[in-house]
């Protein structure tokens, strides 16, 4: 029994991405911003919905980079697929054409930069930037190619020192936190409602709409609220 009075225990919110906590937790300081006063201490459990909030904020800031890095590695990773495979091409037709200096020099250097193809070209990263390397030499034909492959050594920084690698967003514990300090900061609100004060349900009511109001998601959504209760379940104080 002890460990249901708690606001974690007392206080239901709906099934929310980070994303949405991030929007949940605004809609609720602005409605405060709105408000004259805050009853009891509910001053103090909003700015912890608020420290909590900038954690949240700026986990989920990292995930946005470490996306934006690899994309730039997917990049130049495609960049240097579409010239290896020009210059296999390339070669493939000169190869083609029989009885010429160029033919016999052409089916060479193929067979000495593509002994097993482009299947190469499907590793992961870092091995394929290593069978690239292993591939590169002189001539005309290696120009273009050198560029890329030294813009994919770059983007995985391995030619090229780069800052240390973000750590994993720890996205999850963040938006639980985030949770939990809006649950405490509800519970202080809902606890300030009193039936001699017909008032303070109008207040309560008002710095509590943006939950009252979140919209449930029907079952079998991404994060399912599955028939969840309303929001705020609790009866006002005497």
């Amino acid at each position: 029994m002890a460990g249901t009075l708690t606001a974690q225990g007392l206080i239901q919110l709906p099934s929310l991405t980070a994303e949405e906590t991030v929007t949940l937790a605004t809609k609720l300081i602005t409605a405060a911003q709105s408000a004259s006063t805050l009853p009891g201490n509910a001053p103090t459990a909003l700015d912890d919905v608020k420290a909590s909030l900038q954690t949240l904020s700026a986990e989920l800031a990292k995930r946005g980079q470490r996306v934006e890095d690899k994309a730039a590695a997917r990049e130049a990773d495609t960049q240097l697929d579409r010239v290896w495979s020009a210059i296999d091409r390339f070669l493939s037709a000169w190869a083609a054409i029989d009885g010429t200096e160029l033919a016999e020099q052409a089916t060479a250097l193929r067979q000495r930069l593509f002994p097993d193809g482009l299947a190469f070209l499907t590793k992961n990263f870092n091995a394929e930037w290593a069978a690239s390397e292993q591939r590169l030499g002189g001539g005309a034909f290696v120009a273009s190619l050198r560029r890329a492959h030294k813009a994919y050594g770059q983007a995985l920084g391995v030619t090229e020192a780069k800052d240390a690698p973000l750590p994993v967003p720890q996205i999850r514990e963040a938006r639980d936190a985030v949770l939990d300090d809006i649950r405490v900061y509800a519970a202080q609100i809902v606890g300030s409602v009193t039936r001699k004060n017909p008032a303070s349900e109008d207040v309560a009511e008002a710095l509590l709409r943006p939950i009252a109001a979140w919209p449930v998601r029907r079952a079998g959504s991404a994060v399912a609220a599955d028939g969840a209760p309303s929001p705020v379940t609790t009866a006002p104080a005497e």
